[in-house]
């Protein structure tokens, strides 16, 4: 559902975060 799909894109957005800020 959309649930999976937001936490999906959460988890994505923060793991691009932690390599950007890497």
């Amino acid at each position: 559902g959309w649930e999976n799909a937001e936490a999906a894109k959460a988890e994505i957005v923060a793991s691009f975060e932690r390599a950007k800020n890497k």
